[in-house]
């Protein structure tokens, strides 16, 4: 499985961006707030990515890197789940 593309359609040459990461877990949050000190699932998921992404210092992510789950949760918190073509020269 890969990013939805804006067509509709799944493609593996997508990225995920920071930004896009960002605020879907924010919208998770804000709609499921933590309990104490304990994400709801689902942001606790997207987080894993965006930790992995900030300690590699990546700006975008590979949709070929992504596991399944955290896909399906990104397209659940984020309707415009907006992906970007990786680049031909990385």
């Amino acid at each position: 499985m890969n990013a939805l593309a804006t067509t509709g359609q799944w493609a593996e040459n997508k990225l995920i961006t920071m930004p896009d990461l960002c605020a879907a877990i924010q919208r998770c949050c804000e709609k499921h707030p933590p309990v104490e000190t304990q994400l709801h699932a689902d942001a606790s998921l997207m987080s894993e990515l965006y930790g992995l992404m900030i300690y590699e210092k990546l700006p975008a992510c590979e949709i070929k890197r992504v596991p399944p789950e955290v896909i399906a949760v990104l397209r659940r918190w984020d309707a415009n789940f907006l992906v970007i073509p990786a680049s031909d020269n990385a």
